[in-house]
């Protein structure tokens, strides 16, 4: 992620600002604190840092149920030195560090379980330490010159506890003692990733591009545990990418997308294999002038092998393949029924197509379908409504017969009324609903969340 510097809350010039932002969620007594601090104490020297404590208890479902066994408290913070140079500010250099700290209660321990399922259910504390450092160079003297190299080095440490009585297989010699070694068991992940990008502003004949090349190295390390699912291994890899938005005369918008990956990925008990992948894409927009735009894209990408299937052997020269098409159509428009007014509406349906599957065992392929529905509406008094619709419906396929596919969301729609007192105060009702799953092998019923927020924001 790119965070934000000290000068978006500074205004760009030398002073000191702070924020702090307190909430409280009714339902589990979930209280958070966010503060950030921005110091600008020149015009080419600023630093930023946050903090952020979230806690919780137990909270409950519309039945008043529990949905966890235990509360959790989970503090974060980040903390971003930049420094601005040269000719026109034309060279910038920033360091970033973050801490985050994620807590989750009796949860699958195969998080790509749609269910529990044989393995039982885990506790899992997970840590993410960051460290971000970017180097920019924007040419004050050409538009073909926007550098961008960015050294980034991330350690996750993920420890788990298993849950008792959550395998079916607890009490079976053998089987029993290996569920509970597997949820026990911790992982420790080193992400090391160098991303050198340009972005260059062109124009050939009557097209403008806005044209973005950049190269990759990225080394993951899994560290080895005997109490594991998988032994420790390493993931190498390189990467070249393009992406140019291209605006063709006043209405069309079209954005060809490339990229080619290499890995050599293996472990100290495994074989070392090698892999490759051209994938790419093309989005096409048509704006009418009037406040309709259409649009469509078509996508092929390919998921290289992962450390986790380092003992599958099948799967470490197999990469996971979909391709994508989606078309849409989109209105945005002022004064639309009264004076003030804003009105805004996006529509976007897609088929996927995925084959090659190793994300799931039992599975050859999966076929989904799906619609997203987006709707804003404002008045000049502050009233304001907000409208999402999604709907998805799936198959998946193994030797020519198909069912349908658990892994899809029900159908959710979410409405939201609001009323906005300037910049100062903000409520709203908010209700979440989701329609009933009966379609797959465990149904579940549907069920609708009543969110009432209020928001202030002092002036002074």
């Amino acid at each position: 992620l790119e965070t934000k510097d000290a000068s978006d809350f500074t205004g760009g010039e030398p002073g000191f600002r702070a924020r702090q932002t307190l909430q409280y969620s009714s339902n589990g007594d979930e209280a958070v604190s966010s503060t950030i601090l921005a110091w600008q104490p020149t015009e080419s020297f600023e630093l930023l840092g946050n903090y952020t404590y979230r806690s919780y208890g137990v909270p409950v479902d519309g039945s008043g149920d529990d949905i966890t066994s235990e509360g959790a408290d989970m503090p974060s913070w980040a903390l971003k030195g930049k420094y601005t140079f040269g000719q026109d500010s034309s060279h910038s250099l920033s360091l970033s560090l973050a801490d985050t700290q994620t807590q989750e209660d009796d949860v699958p321990y195969n998080s790509r379980a749609i269910v529990t399922d044989y393995f039982g259910n885990v506790n899992r504390d997970i840590r993410n330490q960051t460290a971000v450092l970017t180097y920019g160079y924007d040419d004050p003297e050409s538009d073909l010159v926007n550098l961008t190299a960015q050294l980034s080095y991330a350690w996750q440490d993920i420890e788990s506890e298993y849950v008792e009585g959550s395998s079916p297989y607890e009490g079976t010699p053998g089987l029993g003692d290996t569920v509970r070694a597997l949820g026990d068991a911790d992982n420790t992940y080193e992400t090391t990733k160098l991303t050198v990008k340009n972005q260059s502003l062109f124009d050939t004949g009557g097209v403008g591009h806005d044209l973005r090349v950049g190269v990759e190295r990225i080394r993951k390390v899994r560290s080895d545990n005997p109490d594991a699912s998988a032994s420790g291994g390493t993931d190498w890899r390189w990467a070249l990418f393009a992406v140019d938005d291209m605006q063709i005369g006043e209405h069309w918008t079209v954005t060809p997308a490339l990229r080619y990956e290499t890995q050599t990925i293996g472990g100290d008990d495994y074989q070392t294999d090698h892999n490759e992948a051209l994938m790419g894409g093309v989005t096409a927009r048509y704006a009418f002038g009037n406040g309709w735009a259409i649009s469509g894209s078509a996508s092929y990408n390919e998921s290289l092998p992962i450390l986790d299937d380092l003992g599958t052997p099948a799967y470490m020269t197999r990469s996971e393949k979909s391709e994508t098409y989606e078309i849409g159509a989109s209105y945005e428009g002022l004064d639309v029924i009264t004076g003030g007014d804003r009105l805004a509406l996006k529509l976007n349906v897609y088929d996927t197509t995925v084959w090659d599957v190793t994300s799931y065992s039992g599975v050859d392929s999966v076929k989904l379908q799906g619609a997203e529905l987006e709707a804003a509406y404002s008045l000049q008094n502050g009233f304001y409504v907000d409208l999402g619709v999604n709907a998805m419906r799936g198959k998946s396929f193994q030797a020519g017969d198909d069912e349908d596919w658990g892994g899809i969301p029900a159908d959710t729609a979410r409405l939201t009324l609001g009323k906005r007192w300037g910049e100062e105060y903000d409520a709203s009702w908010e209700i979440v609903a989701a329609s009933d799953m009966d379609d797959w092998s465990t149904p579940t019923p549907g069920y609708a969340v009543h969110n009432l927020r209020t928001t202030w924001k002092p002036q002074d």
